[in-house]
């Protein structure tokens, strides 16, 4: 399923045993009568398809891949599905559903989860967890820091990326543009060399092939942590962002530098508004599969959705890093990160809790042919295997050789185990994603210098982080 830097939002949950078995929590007196339905507020089509009704504008129609399990453990449950289209209506309908006292059972929560805590949106679960013995040694690391605001659960962990940051490359398409696919760069100074060698002008001046995208030139930055090599914008720990730093500063310079070698913002933009990209269906035009950016820094779905229309044989190369170790790989970021919340007054907390468990700790591993994620690691080899077993139908169906998707989930799988950053679930984590957007946007256009635009950021940042402290009586 189509990924930027999306916010994938679904349920997911885990529990841990002292001898690693997977079980389910014991389910409380949610089986009444009175309780046995549940409303589930989704948004911008992503996790939603609960109902027949919801599948045919649902990005997942989950029914599809859950209805059998589900009524194997909740024969009689009804589900309401309330479907937005966008993350800020999404959460005015909860806070005013909240203030109601008629707020849904379960809802989408990702970066925006601190600001929720702190208007007491979502619920606590440190109860949740604790009946249910659930630790957070059961979680891909990164998903069990995501779920918790200054150490307390307030969400359930439920679909990961879980990376999304290794080089996406053709080898023939490597190899025509003059680069030994033996040898993919592994390093950013690498990358930015490889670059320079494969890059294209046509004799106007205009760009026929790049190296690499410029990351950020739509929106906020991404790849700064992995730049770093550890997760270095925001300290979780003390609550602290650092988007000033040296490091990032440099990462800034870096993609500046890029972009002015394509020749600055107009001819980038021009350029890459011509990629009609993968996820529409088969056209010649599409920028990765005809060979025209040589080392995107991409995901295995893409490459999945290309096995649906191209006859092409795609890999995957580790993530840049500084020196391209597997230490500095905790900087990678699994980008699709998710979960659910309980909402402050809901009317069947435990069955949603209850719902959640069965759905994720048990069976999330069937989100692979979705292209989301698991969240637990023991469910790593399982999800591979629904990966393989769906792209292996896809090629089969389609008469191509061979299964690139084999070899592409252990780096996947390796990735996601080593993977310690993600998007800030702090009170301030809008102005976060908004500031770094905006910094970017002075640098590329020379509004202003890295370091002018970056301190103005992180100004900005501290203030608001401040702002709410009061507001809400944090701290």
């Amino acid at each position: 399923m189509w990924r930027t830097r999306r916010f994938l939002l679904a349920v997911g949950l885990a529990l841990i045993c002292s001898s690693g078995a997977i079980t389910h929590p014991t389910l409380a007196s949610s089986a009444r009568a009175d309780a046995n339905t549940l409303t589930i507020m989704t948004c911008c089509g992503m996790w939603a398809g609960f109902t027949k009704a919801t599948i045919a504008g649902s990005g997942i129609p989950y029914i599809n891949y859950y209805k059998e399990v589900w009524h194997k453990r909740f024969p009689t449950l009804q589900i309401k599905e309330i479907d937005v289209q966008t993350v800020p209506e999404m959460n005015t309908k909860l806070l005013l559903a909240v203030n109601a006292g008629d707020p849904p059972d379960l809802v989408d929560t990702n970066a925006d989860l601190g600001l929720l805590v702190a208007r007491k949106a979502v619920q606590n679960l440190d109860a949740y967890y604790a009946r249910a013995g659930m630790k957070a040694s059961a979680f891909l690391p990164v998903m069990a820091d995501y779920a918790r605001v200054q150490g307390h659960w307030y969400g359930i962990p439920a679909a990961s990326g879980p990376s999304a940051q290794e080089i996406l490359y053709i080898p023939q398409v490597v190899r025509a543009a003059g680069w030994d696919p033996a040898h993919m760069p592994l390093t950013w100074d690498q990358l930015w060399q490889a670059t320079k060698k494969v890059t294209r002008w046509d004799s106007k001046g205009n760009l026929v092939r790049i190296g690499t995208w410029v990351d950020g030139i739509n929106g906020m930055p991404f790849h700064a942590n992995l730049y770093c090599g550890r997760f270095a914008t925001y300290d979780p720990a003390t609550s602290t962002y650092h988007v000033n730093s040296p490091c990032i500063k440099d990462y800034f310079r870096y993609e500046k530098r890029l972009l002015d070698f394509y020749g600055g913002v107009q001819k980038y933009t021009k350029f890459v508004s011509g990629d009609p990209g993968v996820w529409g269906g088969y056209t010649p035009k599409a920028y990765i599969p005809s060979g025209r950016v040589v080392f995107p820094i991409d995901a295995y779905w893409t490459a999945f959705q290309m096995d649906n229309y191209w006859n092409v044989d795609w890999r995957l190369a580790p993530p840049p890093t500084p020196h391209g170790t597997l230490a500095e790989r905790a900087g990678n970021d699994s980008i699709t990160q998710w979960m659910v919340s309980i909402p402050t007054g809901a009317k069947h907390p435990q069955l949603a809790f209850d719902f959640a468990t069965y759905t994720f700790w048990n069976y999330g591993y069937l989100q692979g042919p979705t292209t989301n994620g698991y969240v637990l690691k023991n469910q790593g080899q399982q999800w591979a295997q629904e990966m393989i077993q769906a792209d292996a139908q896809v090629r089969a169906k389609r008469h191509l050789s061979g299964n690139p998707m084999a070899t592409a989930v252990q780096l996947v799988m390796q990735d996601a185990a080593l993977a310690r950053s993600y998007g800030p679930n702090d009170v301030a984590s809008d102005t976060y994603n908004q500031q770094l957007a905006n910094a970017w946007q002075q640098i590329e256009y020379g509004r202003a210098s890295v370091d002018q635009a970056l301190d103005s950021a992180q100004r900005a940042i501290d203030a608001a982080q401040k702002r709410f402290y009061i507001q809400f009586g944090m701290r």
